[in-house]
């Protein structure tokens, strides 16, 4: 474009001229637009040579007070069409648009008066059709009109009047939308918003505030909200001291405080106590002074050391004209309240969705693109994808931020925390029901049908998004002003829905959107089709939108008191599904329906196989499909007794083995040498439970001469492909969250990230493992296992074995060691074992069964009860002394048997362990020829003293045999002969 050698106005109408020079703008010589205007006329193209603005046609005229900034510009071509108009009759545009709607639609025969809508247009349709309008006509359409009440007619008639009216189709191209400006709407009340402001810092000053860490009173607008019930639970759990004024929409107080009670029971985060620290304003924030008398606003001023305003309508489809008043103009009764008697915190909840690659999921056209601290939305690219006048709740919010700033750079302490789209508690697993990711999944859920590219994914908790507002509203130090309450680095694990027992098939979009309006009223996506299809090409993309998010959320990073702990997908699609089933009776949609079903999960093995390239027989041998078979068909006994909502955390552990067993097999494949890693001289400690083995495992784990499993290499053996090692300890965190595991077993088995585990998931890949006995009430399952050989079982233990030495000798250079293994099922198969680990060395501990059988009775009901109902307690003592003292009876047997192996085997009395730990991991030493050099005693000594510490402030764990049914001669009768055998070895029991 040829460089600009004159700018400015040729006007005609003085007072436009008047009001030209008023705004900066210099008059232009007659000569030059004459110039100017022969050069356009002669070239009769639209060059962008000549510009004009349509400032006649514009409503109200020159007395209107934004006429100067609302033209219409225009260049060349369209000047001349804007001055004479477009030469087309009412009946000419009419055929024009009948005619796109029959490319569009399919019908024939469209008639002039006929409602649009009529013809089945979808949401993309609408808007091609709003878009070849404004190519042509240039006039903008409405689409809400389009897809409610306009006809061909009266769209035809709309284009060639002059005047519109207020609602009609407007003219496209208003100064106020080009270069990245506001729609003309939103700057008027952003100008208004600014004037209200800037009288308000005028009339009572700025002041100095209190600081955050000294708030005692704080008002809360959106109390019973979504997001509010959970600022609000935040707010009085992180200030012990702090009142929270709440205004609700109600008749009085009562009622307000019932109405905040409801929501917050509806999500499972009320406390009683929270009552006395709430004083309820019944009020509205769309009324003048909040909805409260004159002398009420003036108290509540003077009281306040911040204002919390988080109220607003988050109807996605409805008009900017709709939503300003509540979302918008609102902001005027906040900041009259924040300034007058003394300056308070604002603190803004404003939303992510002001971007629209954000809202678009990082898909399509937006691929590419990122969000920064301090990143402001483009606006064109807003209005493309979010029309303010059918999508207005992002416009509603920035004209807020944009506010927020104005009062920040006049003095007043703000902080705007843009929300992600939050659809439940990662605590709790409460469901915001109205949420349209959430209808979107529902609706999958109800079809059984996924369209292509739906993407099963992470969402940040509304509990820890909270969390965070409140922590950085409460930080002193406070930096910033703008945050963006987004995890950056979402855990995923590469999950699906039927990891959990929901089985869904891949389709069409069109598909999906026929079986759900097959549906009707009864499909969580009725009457949200028009969001929906607007959408549809970014939130299914073909092409997957990356798991984490392109969004810098450093500022947030930085000023957060806490650092935000952000649970994992596992945790939040367990809890999720369980309150669903908890709440089945107020949740308004179909619930999904968890199966526990072999086939299923054989075909999710299918899935696996193929996911990793490996062959399904290879993963999956004939005995493990059989050991599957036999354990789901035991559990889906009515005896096991396994409560609903926890089917799918059940299907996630067994389709997280299967998951692991398709890992390991590729990792095989892929590294031929894993086949000759050398397991030379295992160490088993192979104690009944509660004799001391954890104790024994850890200790002489701290020396440098064992290697022992770790939580995260038992629940992700195969080494994670394209992620950091540290990606396995994020996976069990999130398992052992989800399962709920580390809280059961509190105060009984501590369970540590970073400390040595039990090696049973190493036998439970094959699906024959006794610890399954435990963990359920499967009485025809273990009598299968009591009659089998466990050669497959031990056969995927040392293979994985071998693995997981060649990933730390080989992939991560550690110096290899002997491995130190521990569990107590080994002493039901110690045959197998020793055919598998010829030269495997024992540890058996000791103590006497009126100590280690009650404590490992509550140790099983506190495990089963985690996944069933209320177990019976006499029912486990009756098993278990059985299960126990015949394990315990047959190692004996297999010692007195091979009496060739007992140089391999030492016993360790429980007494002598806990009264001189020291001298025990000495004689372990010893007996695996080696010798505890100082820094193992040191380091061995260092851990027992912190131990030591640490449990003296631990829970007790309690437990009695009475509980459990057994006496004490039934007892010494179960274990007659394992006493028998430990008293002739000569071994301390008491």
């Amino acid at each position: 474009m040829a460089a600009v050698a004159e700018v400015g106005m040729a006007i005609r109408d003085p007072r436009v001229l008047h009001l030209a020079k008023a705004a900066g703008m210099p008059p232009i010589s007659v000569a030059l637009a004459i110039a100017n205007l022969d050069y356009a006329l002669r070239r009769g193209t639209p060059e962008g040579h000549l510009v004009s603005a349509d400032l006649a046609s514009r409503p109200g005229g020159v007395d209107q007070a934004d006429y100067m900034r609302t033209g219409h510009w225009l260049a060349n071509d369209a000047a001349f069409v804007a001055a004479g108009g477009t030469g087309d009759t009412v009946e000419d545009i009419v055929r024009e648009i009948a005619d796109k709607i029959t490319a569009l639609s399919g019908h024939d025969g469209i008639g002039a008066r006929e409602p649009i809508r009529s013809f089945g247009l979808n949401s993309i349709s609408v808007a091609e059709l709003a878009g070849f309008i404004a190519t042509r006509f240039r006039r903008r359409v409405g689409l809400l009109e389009l897809m409610t009440t306009a006809t061909p007619e009266s769209v035809a008639e709309a284009i060639l009047r002059p005047d519109t009216e207020p609602g009609a189709p407007q003219p496209t191209g208003t100064t106020g939308k080009r270069g990245g400006r506001l729609p003309a709407q939103c700057q008027a009340d952003l100008d208004r918003l600014q004037h209200t402001i800037g009288a308000a810092v005028h009339t009572h000053g700025v002041t100095d505030p209190v600081s955050p860490d000294r708030f005692r009173a704080v008002l809360l607008t959106g109390a019973t909200g979504f997001v509010g019930r959970f600022v609000l639970h935040e707010l009085l759990r992180q200030n012990p001291e702090l009142t929270v004024h709440c205004l609700v929409r109600a008749d009085d107080p009562a009622r307000g405080l019932e109405r905040i009670r409801a929501a917050m029971r509806e999500a499972e985060i009320w406390d009683e106590g929270y009552a006395e620290r709430l004083t309820v304003w019944p009020g509205d924030i769309q009324q003048a002074d909040l909805g409260l008398t004159e002398p009420d606003f003036d108290r509540l001023s003077g009281e306040l050391d911040a204002v919390y305003h988080l109220a607003a309508s988050v109807n996605l489809l409805s008009p900017y004209s709709t939503v300003r008043v509540a979302n918008t103009a609102s902001l005027a009764g906040i900041i009259e309240l924040t300034l007058r008697r003394r300056t308070k915190h604002l603190i803004y909840a404003s939303t992510m969705g002001v971007f629209p690659q954000y809202f678009s999921n990082f898909a399509g056209e937006f691929s590419d693109h990122r969000i920064d601290d301090g990143d402001d939305p483009d606006l064109d690219t807003l209005e493309s994808i979010a029309p303010p006048d059918v999508l207005g709740y992002p416009w509603s919010k920035l004209v807020v931020e944009h506010g927020m700033r104005f009062a920040g750079s006049a003095g007043v302490p703000v902080a705007i925390m843009r929300l992600p789209q939050t659809t439940l508690s990662g605590e709790t697993g409460y469901l915001q029901s109205s949420d349209i990711k959430t209808r979107i999944m529902m609706a999958v859920l109800d079809v059984g049908l996924r369209p292509t590219g739906f993407r099963y994914a992470w969402t940040e908790p509304v509990d820890t998004v909270s969390q965070l507002l409140v922590s950085i509203s409460r930080n002193p130090g406070r930096r910033r002003t703008t945050y963006h309450l987004v995890n950056p680095r979402p855990v995923e694990h590469g999950l699906d829905l039927a990891d959990f027992g929901v089985e869904t098939r891949e389709c069409s979009y069109a598909e999906f959107r026929h079986a759900c309006l097959a549906r009707g009223s009864r499909s969580p996506l009725h009457q949200h089709w028009g969001l929906v299809d607007h959408f549809a090409r970014y939130w299914f993309a073909p092409t997957a939108s990356p798991s984490a998010p392109p969004v810098t959320a450093d500022a947030l990073s930085a000023d957060a008191l806490v650092p935000p702990a952000w649970p994992g997908l596992i945790t939040t699609t367990a809890r999720s599904l369980s309150w669903m089933v908890r709440h089945e009776q107020t949740w308004p949609f179909p619930r999904p329906r968890t199966s526990l079903d072999v086939d299923a999960l054989l075909r999710r093995a299918g899935h696996l196989a193929e996911r990793f390239s490996v062959k399904f027989d290879d993963a999956y041998p004939a005995k493990l499909v059989e050991g599957l078979d036999k354990l789901v068909h035991a559990m889906r006994d009515p005896a096991a007794r396994l409560r609903e909502e926890r089917l799918a955390g059940v299907n996630f552990l067994f389709s997280r083995t299967l998951t692991n067993r398709a890992a390991l097999t590729s990792e095989y494949q892929q590294e031929p040498a894993i086949a000759t890693e050398p397991v030379e001289r295992p160490v088993f400690i192979i104690g009944i439970n509660r004799t001391g083995t954890t104790l024994l495992h850890r200790l002489l784990a701290q020396g440098d001469r064992f290697w022992a499993l770790r939580p995260a290499e038992l629940a992700h053996p195969a080494l994670p492909v394209g992620k950091p090692e540290a990606a396995r300890n994020e996976y069990v965190d999130d398992l052992l969250t989800a399962d709920e595991l580390t809280e059961t077993m509190h105060g009984i088995h501590e369970v540590d990230i970073d400390a040595p585990e039990e090696d049973f998931p190493l036998l439970d890949q094959s699906f024959a493992g006794w610890s399954y006995t435990v963990r359920f009430h499967v009485p025809e399952y273990a009598h299968w296992l009591t009659g089998r050989r466990s050669g497959l079982a031990y056969d995927l233990h040392r293979r994985t074995l071998q693995h997981l030495g060649w990933q730390r000798g080989v992939r991560l250079a550690a110096p290899r060691r002997q491995w130190l293994l521990k569990m107590p099922f080994h002493l039901a198969e110690l045959e197998t074992l020793l055919a598998t680990y010829p030269d495997a060395i024992f540890i058996q501990t000791h103590r006497s069964p009126h100590e280690f059988m009650p404590s490992w009775f509550s140790l099983t009901e506190s495990v089963r009860n985690a996944s069933a109902h209320t177990s019976d307690p006499v029912a486990i003592g009756r098993e278990q002394l059985d299960q126990m003292s015949r394990m315990l009876f047959g190692a004996t047997r297999f010692r007195a048997a091979h009496p060739e192996l007992e140089d391999r085997f030492l016993d360790v009395s429980y007494r002598d362990l806990v009264e001189n730990p020291e001298g025990v991991a000495e004689k372990v030493y010893e007996h695996c020829g080696r010798t505890l050099d100082d820094q193992s005693r040191a380091r061995t000594r260092k851990w027992y003293d912190r131990q030591s510490a640490q449990r003296t402030g631990a829970p007790t764990h309690r437990y009695s045999l009475d509980h459990y049914g057994v006496t004490q001669e039934e007892l010494d009768v179960a274990f007659a002969q394992y006493t028998r055998f430990v008293e002739d070895k000569g071994i301390r029991m008491a």
